[in-house]
């Protein structure tokens, strides 16, 4: 007689499946609770990505692209589909440098390629080819110093220096089609379930990359490019590099080697300039201005920032 597991989901319902089903084989006996297709999943309160084969009795979560962890997961997805299409469409010596979010999308730029709007009407185009074709995004486990060798050999040193300060001697992958890049957090199970998203050239070789937000997880919204936040973004980039910090491998060096305190006394000292580049403006137009707001995540230092002003 075959082995059975019960799945509890929500409580509301509890199913039997084969000792060893994949979560995406029993997410599908739940996907009538779920308006968009499901990314992930959760067993005693840990991420599982639907590749993985369950083998004893659990209680589970699904999330599709409307729940927080899910549309994270999504967004990977998108973006290992677009470093794809990069490769399918300019070859392996252009590379995609993932900068921030914006306006719900995400901006990148493209290193080693001129970037036009004949040129992101291709990507995305074979972004959707990609779609189409139902790849599936296949998890691989390897030992660290293995992916490091990979990662050299591919010239891309990036993520060589990413893999130098993690300390777990074995690391996952994730391939799709032929292709081996690192995430850190989960992927969705295939290319299938990624069937929104949209590409918009800005300028110079930037680019954004959007899909469906949480607020809005029917279809993916125009871009509205706000100008004076880009703005912002690019002269802090411009900073980072100034400061010789492109990424978090750049900030580990730097922590490692001892160099922070110069980190972070010039750092202050371009903030206090842009502190007293605001309020010499707000005193310039004092017979206008009647309002200051400054917006911010939680610890971003707004309390710091509206004394100093003040």
């Amino acid at each position: 007689m075959e082995n059975k597991i019960k799945i509890n989901f929500r409580n509301l319902v509890t199913k039997e499946f084969p000792v060893g089903t994949s979560l995406y084989e029993i997410s599908k006996s739940f996907t009538r609770y779920f308006n968009y297709e499901i990314m992930i999943g959760k067993i005693d309160n840990r991420l599982i990505d639907l590749s993985e084969k369950i083998n004893q009795d659990c209680n589970i979560e699904f999330y599709d692209r409307s729940s927080d962890y899910g549309n994270v997961v999504y967004a990977r997805g998108t973006v290992f589909m677009l470093v794809l299409a990069v490769r399918n469409v300019l070859g392996e010596k252009v590379e995609v440098t993932v900068e921030h979010s914006i306006d719900k999308g995400i901006y990148c730029e493209l290193a080693g390629a001129e970037v036009d709007e004949e040129l992101i009407k291709k990507l995305e185009k074979e972004m959707h080819e990609i779609h189409r074709t139902g790849l599936l995004y296949t998890k691989i486990n390897v030992s660290r110093a293995d992916a490091i060798k990979y990662f050299t050999k591919k010239n891309q040193m990036d993520k060589v220096r990413v893999l130098k300060y993690i300390s777990n001697s074995y690391i996952n992958l994730y391939r799709l089609d032929d292709y081996y890049d690192y995430f850190y957090g989960e992927l969705p199970y295939t290319t299938h379930d990624i069937n929104s998203f949209k590409l918009d050239y800005l300028k110079d070789n930037g680019f954004v990359l959007s899909y469906p937000s949480v607020e809005n997880p029917e279809v993916t919204l125009d871009f509205t490019h706000h100008e004076m936040m880009y703005q912002t973004f690019l002269d802090y980039t411009k900073w980072g590099r100034v400061l010789n910090i492109e990424n978090a491998a750049d900030l580990n060096e730097m922590a490692t080697t001892g160099k922070y305190d110069d980190l972070i006394r010039m750092s202050e000292a371009n903030f206090n300039s842009q502190i007293s580049h605001i309020a010499h403006k707000i005193k310039t137009n004092k017979t206008k201005i009647k309002l200051v707001l400054i917006a911010g995540p939680s610890s971003s230092g707004k309390t710091t920032t509206s004394k100093k002003l003040e």
